[in-house]
């Protein structure tokens, strides 16, 4: 289990066992515990020859409003992706929040292909797969909200004011582990520029872009869906061109680009990479986090994910700090 979760929190394999039973969707050959975050646990199941994710929330939760809840959050969103052209997301085959079988709210998605990641593609292989990942990507992001955050962190009238609360409260989150970061900086670069962040649209935004959340069919060149949709929210689009994997951005990928471009063809300027560093200061600071809660302190794993964040911060920073505001 996670180190600093409270397995008590998490529902274990034999309630998931029992949960697939009553809800009918057979008796699992296989559960296995894949990871968990400050709101949810997520498991992978298979039944014959189906697989599936179950995404329950945490039970030592507490909302003041049942939306802020992780899987309501989830469920709300997944409405505009099913009332949109996008194909490229796992399909919810059961979700329950009445705490009708079990005292947690959770959701099934079936899984098709395999992560990209595990995959060994040819270079012909990448290109087309890339290509159909920046086309579905741009669908997502033509899907427009009439705000900004998600109901989980709150609504906000404006990208700033949006921005402004998830660095707060993730700063908050790191103040509370002890873990440091430059504040005086951060907030520095926010304030002399967040008028570039006023006038971005509130579009649907996946946050977690990277090859591990790219699911891919076994064989063949086709590209199936993004996984983990649960940090999904309506902002600045900039977000998803952060990572492909933490070294080199979406940017760089010529496939993708080209691919995205054919459906959503924004301008790559000044003011968009200001805001997508934004972004990667943001993203930074949740990899700060994110070790903390997967695994050991001192262990390679949460080493290098450490030493990842603080590069991103380091990097956002140092282009931030750079623009200037023209009148």
């Amino acid at each position: 289990m996670i180190p600093n979760i409270d397995s008590n929190a998490i529902i274990s394999n034999y309630e998931v066992k029992e949960l697939f039973v009553a809800i009918g969707l057979g008796n699992p050959t296989s559960i296995t515990f894949k990871t968990a975050s400050f709101d949810i646990s997520v498991h992978a199941v298979s039944v014959e020859d189906k697989n599936y994710f179950i995404k329950a929330s945490l039970r030592n939760i507490k909302h003041d409003k049942v939306s802020q809840d992780a899987i309501v959050n989830e469920l709300s969103l997944y409405k505009s992706l099913e009332t949109s052209d996008v194909t490229a997301y796992q399909k919810i085959v059961y979700s329950d929040v009445t705490k009708k079988h079990i005292d947690v709210n959770f959701l099934v998605v079936e899984v098709e292909g395999i992560p990209y990641k595990k995959k060994l593609p040819t270079i012909r292989e990448r290109k087309a797969i890339m290509y159909q990942v920046g086309e579905q990507l741009a669908k997502v992001h033509k899907i427009k909200g009439i705000g900004y955050g998600s109901e989980k962190i709150g609504i906000e009238h404006s990208w700033s004011g949006a921005y402004k609360k998830i660095i707060d409260d993730i700063i908050s989150e790191l103040t509370v582990k002890n873990v440091l970061v430059d504040t005086n900086r951060i907030y520095s670069v926010i304030s002399k520029l967040d008028s570039l962040l006023e006038d971005v649209e509130p579009s649907l935004i996946h946050v977690a872009i990277w090859k591990g959340n790219i699911y891919v069919a076994q064989n063949g060149t086709k590209f199936l869906a993004f996984s983990g949709w649960e940090n999904v929210m309506w902002g600045d689009l900039a977000t998803d061109f952060v990572r492909l994997n933490p070294i080199r951005g979406t940017l760089n990928n010529k496939s993708f680009m080209r691919g995205y471009l054919s459906v959503n063809p924004i301008t790559i300027d000044k003011n968009f990479n200001t805001r997508r560093n934004f972004m990667k200061l943001y993203l930074g600071l949740k990899a700060l986090i994110y070790p903390i809660l997967k695994w050991r302190m001192g262990t390679q794993k949460y080493i290098y994910k450490r030493i990842e964040g603080r590069i991103m911060i380091s990097e956002a920073l140092r282009f931030l700090e750079k623009v200037q505001i023209t009148e």
